[in-house]
Formats: structure tokens, C-alpha cells, sequence
């Protein structure tokens, strides 16, 4: 995939949901541009500013494969983003894990420190008793 992230792109409206817009960039390149990436104030349809076919400006935001997550709203400049030096409306994608074994968190932890949890829970029930 030849796209960057900060790139501007020519994209072609393929479908509109009241999530966001489907767009198509090449035969094999498609993207979606989440609703709240589409303007900076409220937007209570879609329909009402775009149109399917239609052929709008954006910004990429995310690669992942060969789907791209767009932006219209960071365009405020309407220049390419990789001349700007720290560009604030671009959200940066990390992946998140819950689980770290190295450091023995998230799900193993809670599975081993419940127990002790509701023998703890039980001895301060009885005791206010």
C-alpha cells in the first residue's frame, strides 16, 4: 500500500451508514470515515452532506492492511500533514492489552486473587454482623 499516514487523498463516496462514510481510493485500497471525523460541529445526518459517487478530499489517519481510516475534519489547512510538524488532529493508533504476563496483569490476576477477594468480602460481611 503506497499511503502514509498525514497523506492527502481523493476519495469516492461508496456507501453511507449513520456511522460514517464508505469510501473506495482504488479497486483495491477502501476506507471509512468515522462520523465524527467528518466535520468539526454536530452532524445529524450524512445524507444531508455527502452523496454516493461523490468524490471528496481527506486525510489518512490509520493504516491497517488495506483499509484506511479518513479524516475531512483534520483538512482545516487543506495542505498535506507531513509538512505540519506535530499535526493535532491526527489520533495516533495503539493497540491495547489487557493481559501482560511478563508483568502478571489483567485477567490471570483477577482469576488468582479472587478467591482470596471473597474470603476477604465474607470476613467483613460477618463481621458487621
Amino acid at each position: 500500500m503506497k499511503y502514509k499516514i498525514g497523506d492527502m487523498v481523493d476519495a469516492k463516496v461508496s456507501g453511507i451508514k449513520s456511522y460514517g462514510i464508505f469510501v473506495s481510493l482504488n479497486d483495491s485500497t477502501k476506507g471509512l470515515i468515522h462520523i465524527s471525523e467528518c466535520s468539526d460541529g454536530y452532524v445529524p445526518n450524512l445524507n444531508s452532506l455527502f452523496q454516493v459517487g461523490q468524490t471528496i478530499k481527506a486525510v489518512v489517519m490509520d493504516v491497517q492492511a488495506s483499509e484506511l481510516s479518513l479524516s475531512i475534519r483534520a483538512l482545516k489547512n487543506g495542505q498535506n500533514l507531513h509538512s505540519v510538524p506535530k499535526p493535532v488532529d491526527i489520533r495516533e493508533y495503539r493497540k491495547v492489552h489487557w493481559t501482560n504476563f511478563k508483568d502478571e496483569l489483567g485477567f490471570q490476576t483477577i482469576r488468582t486473587e479472587m478467591g482470596k477477594w471473597k474470603q476477604d468480602y465474607q470476613i467483613r460481611l460477618n463481621s458487621k454482623k
